[in-house]
């Protein structure tokens, strides 16, 4: 039997915080939260908590993320809810428990190779829908810095830290892009590649919305 085993008042256990971008990547991203190599433990899921910890330019046009906790085959599902004209920065949200929510996540001797589709060992958030920011109206390019319009007022300011996705020229996609404000619907960032003439472009999004992700369980 392992070593490893908790004392018996200690096996309520909190695994996190695991941060994680909210609008950032594709459907399908996956972070791992809490994750057994040790062949003798067991961790009953009870609670998953996402923490809005970042936040910014959330805009007019909002998409509410979705997420997942899943272990691959047994999943809680619920949407992380969010403000667009207000700053939710220190709010949390529950992940909805259902009857026989994810099951015991059973520890391994093994090496654990994530993503999915299958991992008893681990818990997983998947971001099966990711949200969209303020959208963009115009992009360009010039001497390695890219100028962004946006459709409404953004709401950075000089300095932040926003996620831009969605452009059909992925060379202007970025995370954690460190902003400087132009004006109230402009900004700039550092971005390598080819000059690009300003024109219109519908297709980005850009924002900030990273969430610190709980998970609470009973080990044994």
């Amino acid at each position: 039997m392992s070593t490893r085993r908790p004392y018996t008042p200690d096996r309520t256990v909190l695994f996190g915080p695991q941060t994680i971008n909210l609008l950032a990547g594709s459907n399908g991203d996956n972070v791992v939260i809490a994750r057994l190599n040790d062949e003798d433990t067991r961790f009953l899921v009870t609670n998953i908590i996402l923490e809005n910890v970042y936040q910014k330019g959330a805009g007019v046009r909002v998409t509410q993320p979705q997420v997942t906790a899943t272990n691959g085959a047994n999943n809680i599902s619920a949407a992380f809810n969010y403000s667009a004209a207000n700053d939710d920065v220190g709010f949390f949200n529950q992940l909805a428990l259902v009857a026989n929510p994810v099951p015991v996540i059973t520890g391994t001797d093994t090496t654990i190779v994530p993503p999915l589709p299958s991992q008893p060992e681990a818990l997983i958030i998947d971001k099966t829908i990711v949200g969209e920011g303020q959208v963009t109206a115009t992009k360009a390019r010039t001497n390695g810095v890219a100028t962004v319009t946006t459709g409404a007022a953004h709401g950075f300011t000089t300095g932040d830290l926003i996620t831009i996705t969605g452009f059909t020229d992925t060379s202007f996609n970025a995370v954690d892009a460190c902003v400087t404000v132009v004006n109230t619907t402009t900004f700039t960032y550092e971005n390598a590649g080819a000059d690009v003439v300003s024109a219109p472009d519908v297709t980005g999004n850009v924002g900030a919305l990273k969430v610190n992700a709980y998970a609470i369980g009973i080990y044994w």
